[in-house]
C-alpha cells in the first residue's frame, strides 16, 4: 500500500521532522509512502490536491494565507481524499 501525503510547511526543519516521523510510522506499519512537500499554500492549490491521501497543513505559514484558510478552502473545492480506505 502506498499513502499520498502532502506537507505545506514553509519552514526546512519542521518538514524534515514530520518526514521523520512519518517514515518511522511507515517502517512499522510496512507500508511506503509518497511525500510531496510545498512551501505555500498556494502551490499546494495550484496541484490536484484529491491526489493526496492525507495533507499536513502548517498553521502558520509566511504568507497571506494561513494553514486554517488552506484547509476551508480545501473542503469549499470539495476535497475528501481519495476514497478508497
Amino acid at each position: 500500500m502506498n499513502i499520498y501525503i502532502a506537507v505545506v510547511e514553509d519552514e526546512l526543519i519542521y518538514a524534515e521532522q514530520l518526514d521523520k516521523i512519518l517514515n518511522h510510522w511507515a517502517k512499522q506499519l510496512n507500508c511506503a509512502l509518497s511525500l510531496v512537500h510545498f512551501k505555500s499554500a498556494s502551490d499546494f492549490l495550484k496541484t490536484d490536491f484529491n491526489l493526496y491521501d492525507v495533507a499536513f497543513l502548517d498553521i502558520q505559514l509566511d504568507e497571506t494565507m494561513d494553514g486554517l484558510s488552506l484547509a476551508q478552502s480545501l473542503r469549499k473545492n470539495e476535497y475528501q481524499g481519495p476514497s478508497y480506505f
